[in-house]
């Protein structure tokens, strides 16, 4: 008599690929082993916008009736494939450019808790705070946005709970249990509302749904499961591709208006410019200290995108800084906590220059009769924080001396300037100097003021 063969358990791998990104990717491209090589029952489903995919290994299901932009439809399967997947006991997500060393197994599934629900740990990083800072450091997404989600999740917990953090390069589920079900759900919801970069919410939905996950033996980019594939490659458009930009740089072709990321992989790439977003790291670095210079702490002065365009050319050369800090009564002054903060998201932002600061009274400035000679050498660069506009003649006399043939000073009023006293300020640095001099001017806003602030945000460059 023949014993029945016991069933197989069920696992569905699947990925997710829309808009124009990247070419089809195929899972078993590298395989080490066999594909049969393994005891689950095992199915293969891309999830797709795009009907003129073709492959040996994937099924392809449309998502053409769901009204998403391709970034955020991505993400549903991926979420909730309880949704998608329900005919499977378990799933195995997989990001498109993953590669297997060997196929699933069902030692793989195996978990002390009453589900299946695995992933990689982070190699690197521990917590979203650690994540947002490098997810602005790669221009994937806006600070306000991120600020919006960071802001949030620490009413709900300590940022510093939660952890560790997870990587969502492969995801392992069990995924019609009502835990993970939650998780999903709330998942969903966390990509929906905030930052399109799931790995940013997925540790925080673990802890609201109070699942238990339990890692995969290694590390992505080191295991027995999938091969090291790099995030980074030729033949991809990369989440921080400025789309707007690449369309309004190839205005002229009618096919880069209409696709710009698929344009950009059939031309594009090959032109050997970059078309990334611009970053916005003084503006996160504000966030990060409590700095009122940006556009997320009171009083939002709003600065920040100005002053990372203009301090760009110093961050990471060796230079010499003098940090002038006054305060005032006007009514946008800058208070001492928020100097002191101003003063933490300047020098974090150039961690090459070394300096001095000088912190004086507007009264101190406004006599005329200080006057700064450092005994070492003139500074590259000059920041000056809560300078009056009415100051500019006195702190000409204070700073003059400490001026180098070629340098910069920016200064940071709390009133609005008089053009013509910014146009006598240019013509004494370059009769100073002996060197051309060159004047910006830009507007700031304060929380306490109906009005923005003209004339505000001062910016002065001398040298050949």
């Amino acid at each position: 008599m023949t014993t029945p063969q016991a069933r197989r358990p069920r696992l569905v791998i699947y990925t997710v690929l829309t808009g124009s990104k990247e070419p089809l990717g195929d899972p078993l491209a590298e395989l080490e082993r066999a594909r049969d090589d393994t005891d689950l029952d095992i199915g293969f489903v891309c999830f797709t916008d795009n009907r003129a995919l073709r492959s040996p290994v994937w099924e392809f299901r449309y998502l053409d009736d769901t009204p998403l932009p391709p970034e955020k439809l991505s993400r549903r399967p991926k979420a909730l494939p309880h949704e998608y997947l329900p005919d499977w006991e378990y799933s195995l997500y997989v990001d498109n450019i993953v590669r297997f060393k060997r196929m699933p197994r069902a030692a793989d599934l195996q978990c002390a808790s009453p589900y299946a629900f695995r992933t990689f740990r982070h190699t690197t990083r521990s917590n979203p705070r650690q994540e947002a800072e490098a997810i602005v450091q790669l221009g994937y997404e806006s600070v306000d946005r991120l600020s919006a989600q960071l802001d949030f999740y620490a009413t709900r917990m300590p940022l510093s709970d939660i952890t560790p953090l997870s990587t969502c390069t492969v995801i392992l589920r069990q995924h019609m249990h009502p835990v993970l079900v939650k998780f999903g759900v709330i998942w969903w919801e966390q990509i929906l509302n905030f930052c399109k970069r799931d790995q940013m919410s997925f540790d925080f939905a673990i802890h609201c749904a109070q699942a238990q996950i339990d890692y995969l033996p290694g590390l992505k980019h080191d295991n027995d499961l999938i091969q090291n594939s790099a995030n980074i490659q030729p033949n991809r458009v990369h989440a921080n591709f400025d789309a707007v930009r690449y369309a309004w740089m190839h205005r002229q072709d009618p096919a880069a208006r209409a696709n710009p990321r698929q344009h950009y992989l059939d031309h594009g790439r090959f032109e050997g410019r970059s078309y990334n977003a611009r970053l916005e790291l003084f503006e996160y670095l504000c966030y990060q200290v409590g700095s009122s210079l940006g556009a997320q702490v009171a009083p939002r002065r709003q600065v920040a995108a100005t002053l990372n365009d203009w301090l760009t050319p110093w961050r990471g050369k060796p230079g010499r800084l003098l940090l002038v800090s006054i305060a005032g009564a006007e009514p946008a002054a800058f208070e001492a906590e928020e100097r002191a903060r101003a003063e933490a998201a300047l020098c974090a932002f150039l961690p090459g220059c070394v300096g001095t600061r000088i912190e004086l009274r507007a009264e101190q400035l406004a006599g005329g009769e200080l006057a700064f000679r450092p005994d070492d050498g003139g500074f590259d660069l000059i920041v000056v924080l809560g300078a009056s506009g009415r100051l500019l003649k006195p702190l000409l006399s204070l700073v003059a001396g400490a001026f180098k043939p070629q340098g910069q000073m920016l200064v940071l009023a709390s009133e609005s300037a008089p053009l013509a006293d910014v146009a006598a300020l240019e013509s004494a640095i370059a009769l100073k100097t002996g060197s051309p001099c060159r004047a910006r001017v830009q507007g700031s806003r304060h929380d306490s003021l109906d009005a923005g602030l003209p004339n505000s945000l001062l910016g002065f460059e001398w040298g050949p």
